[in-house]
């Protein structure tokens, strides 16, 4: 006999199942742009995958750049001595993260040392968030707040004195304080620094907030020079408060509304450009106080370079100053290290590009590509190694071209 008791329970949950399913129809209708969004990235996370897991240790690393010269540089050398190092695809140019911040730095030393610059100017902490952009910008301003006030930096009244925002810009890669200080410093100023520049590190560097917000609203007129339109948009996110409260709004409750494979290609295709040559040669002769007279150079050193404890990963190093950053499919790191021996310092350069997914954020959940960078610092046989081992892949590329224009 039919009991009319589960019949009815059976027919009640067909009924909840079918407006679930409406529900749930109606959400993703109206969220439809969120709903492809994530299933875009879900498919980009894909990208690699099997790479991905076989870049266990450094050596792993380095082996993935032999493979795949289009998309990596490498330069690693004792200064003094370049001869004797690494020159991986040196003179190939790439786009890169922060590195050409060199040249805000470069600026500001040599307005201070020129006594140009009112270092006792405090600059109202307002005046710095504005470039907090919600997400990792607003999380790292957060840490630099908690700074300043654990270092009596910040005042009663709100304020910080220009040097300590210069200290957030390049020793804890603050990307609004970096902006707060291109604000006060001018994009003229930037564009012509008084340091002389090697090729290949004469990049004039974007603002990040305006670099972001200029991926988020590309503009129509395709002869505006990528490096111009973050220009506009950092100037028009702190002047008008209207449209800098509506991109804090969206990036709050949407994002920024890009898939991780198109902020990868506005990324090669707006960020500023360099080589891992230039990048080594200029990291060299900061590190030897020859890139600038020596008060500019002395401030320079001082803003770059951290102490390591003696213990520290069983790295010999004394010192290392260091600067780079990652964006979707792209990662820069450049740098020097100061040995405890007295040997010269020794300057690393790895600039990686056009990454697919799955290695990227492997890179970024592991710190492989950092501690490439680490190794090479400190590990001479490591050094030599990586030589051998790129010179090889080098050399076999050669050898197919010649044969390749012979047939």
């Amino acid at each position: 006999m039919l009991d009319v008791r589960s019949w009815g329970c059976g027919t009640h949950l067909l009924v909840v199942g079918a407006l679930v399913l409406v529900g749930l129809g109606i959400a993703v209708g109206r969220n439809w742009e969120a709903v492809t969004l994530m299933a875009d990235n879900v498919g980009a996370m894909g990208e690699g995958a099997a790479q991905a897991e076989q870049l266990r240790y450094p050596r792993d690393l380095v082996d993935y750049l032999a493979a795949h010269p289009d998309r990596a540089s490498l330069v690693a050398y004792d200064v003094g001595a370049p001869e004797a190092g690494v020159w991986y695809r040196a003179d190939r140019e790439r786009p890169v993260v922060r590195l050409a911040q060199i040249r805000l730095l470069a600026t500001y030393a040599e307005q201070r040392a020129a006594g140009r610059l009112d270092t006792t100017r405090r600059l109202p902490l307002d005046s710095v968030a504005v470039y907090a952009m919600p997400g990792a910008a607003k999380q790292s301003f957060a840490q630099t707040r908690r700074r300043w006030a654990e270092r009596g930096a910040l005042r009663p009244d709100s304020t910080v004195a220009l040097p300590g925002v210069a200290r957030a810009a390049f020793r804890h890669h603050d990307p609004a304080a970096v902006d707060a200080l291109l604000a006060v410093l001018g994009r003229t100023a930037v564009a012509e620094p008084a340091t002389e520049l090697p090729e290949g590190a004469t990049a004039v560097p974007r603002p990040r907030s305006g670099l972001q917000l200029s991926w988020m609203h590309p503009s129509a007129d395709t002869t505006t020079a990528p490096v111009v339109r973050a220009y506009q948009m950092f100037t028009r996110l702190r002047a008008d408060s209207a449209f800098r409260r509506r991109q804090y709004e969206r990036l709050s409750t949407r994002g920024s509304g890009l898939t991780l494979r198109q902020q990868r290609a506005r990324g090669a295709q707006s960020l500023p450009r360099g080589t891992a040559g230039g990048y080594a040669r200029l990291f060299g002769r900061i590190a030897t106080g020859t890139a600038a007279p020596p008060e500019q150079a002395d401030r320079m050193q001082a803003l770059l370079e951290r102490p390591v404890s003696a213990d520290t990963l069983g790295l010999s190093v004394r010192s290392v100053a260091s600067l780079g950053g990652a964006l979707p499919g792209t990662i820069s790191l450049a740098g020097y290290a100061r040995r405890p021996d007295g040997r010269p310092p020794r300057v690393v350069v790895l600039l990686l590009e056009d990454l697919p997914m799955g290695v990227f954020y492997h890179l970024l959940q592991t710190g492989l590509d950092k501690g490439v960078q680490l190794r090479l610092f400190s590990d001479d046989a490591f050094l030599a190694d990586v030589r051998r081992r790129l010179s090889e892949r080098e050399r076999t590329a050669h050898a197919g071209q010649r044969a390749a224009r012979a047939d």
